[in-house]
């Protein structure tokens, strides 16, 4: 009898470890099918050599890595990359932060504005990016109507025709949509600090710079790097916005590695070596994270 009830207590024991599977086993589920098994899939068909249908046709090694390095565009494809996270990104950040302070005021009408903030993040891209398109279309583009009724321009520009042009308007666009996100991570750091070291500094003296400089940016640190860290991943996977408006033209010059690797998927059919940059643009990422996360770390220290 004493055994028995030994081996049924022992089975709840087993049982009750198990549980948590219960709840985690649908998560674990889906994070298998939709993230784990997709690199997987990446990963063996950079190396494998793919027919223009998609079809692998045996182990390729580093051959799809050495031609993809081969491409003569790749080169200015990378930079343009950078530009775009470092323009975007950036500007993103500056513009953010006065409009997250002021909406941390208080003044009528600050939920309205603050709804209106958040419109561009809610929308969906293509929305975005197709409205843009019209914005700056050449022939009847509001833009160009607004600037020559104003006086400002003599005649419509072209603003997606030139590489220069080109990149001011997808940069605009890319800021426009990146602001409301990071707006709202630096307003949520903003809400967290405390009132009373607002107070404690304004009953010493301290001015609205100072304050700034010693209380509200130290205390925002985290939100910043949240904030900067969430853009680059985003801006860097910005497929939409540049395929939508220019299509990564003209002659290439607009393109980053995310949209050039569409082109070569889906164009070109080069499917090994669209294959092998989507693991370029992996590992990119993970540098991105595994610095963040460093940075993350140093900063929980400092604090």
């Amino acid at each position: 009898m004493n055994s028995a009830r030994a081996a049924g207590s022992n089975r709840r024991r087993l049982l009750r470890r198990f549980e948590p599977l219960l709840w985690l086993g649908p998560v674990l589920i889906l994070l298998l099918v939709v993230v784990i098994y997709p690199i997987f899939e990446m990963i063996s068909a950079a190396f494998s050599e793919m027919s223009r249908s998609g079809i692998p046709q045996g182990f390729a090694g580093f051959d799809n890595f050495i031609s993809l390095f081969a491409l003569p565009d790749l080169g200015h494809i990378i930079l343009q990359t950078l530009l775009w996270l470092v323009a975007v990104v950036g500007l993103t950040l500056v513009i953010s932060w006065p409009i997250a302070l002021l909406l941390n005021q208080h003044f009528p009408g600050r939920v309205w504005v603050r709804y209106a903030v958040i419109v561009p993040w809610a929308a969906a891209l293509v929305m975005t990016s197709l409205i843009f398109k019209w914005i700056y279309n050449y022939y009847y583009g509001a833009l160009n109507a607004v600037l020559m009724g104003l006086g400002i321009l003599k005649e419509p520009v072209d603003w997606l025709g030139s590489p220069a042009l080109a990149w001011v308007s997808l940069i605009v666009v890319g800021v426009f949509v990146s602001v409301p996100f990071n707006t709202y991570v630096l307003l949520a750091g903003l809400q967290s600090v405390p009132h009373e070291m607002y107070e404690a500094a304004r009953l010493d003296g301290a001015g609205h710079f100072s304050i700034w400089l010693h209380i509200t940016r130290p205390m925002l640190r985290s939100s910043v790097m949240v904030a900067v860290a969430l853009n680059i991943i985003g801006v860097f996977n910005s497929f939409p916005v540049i395929w939508l408006l220019t299509g990564g033209g003209p002659n290439r010059m607009t393109h980053t590695t995310i949209t050039y690797m569409y082109e070569l998927a889906f164009r070109s059919r080069s499917l090994g070596e669209a294959a092998a940059l989507s693991v370029v643009n992996f590992a990119a990422l993970i540098v991105i994270i595994v610095i963040y996360l460093r940075f993350q770390r140093k900063n929980n220290e400092v604090l």
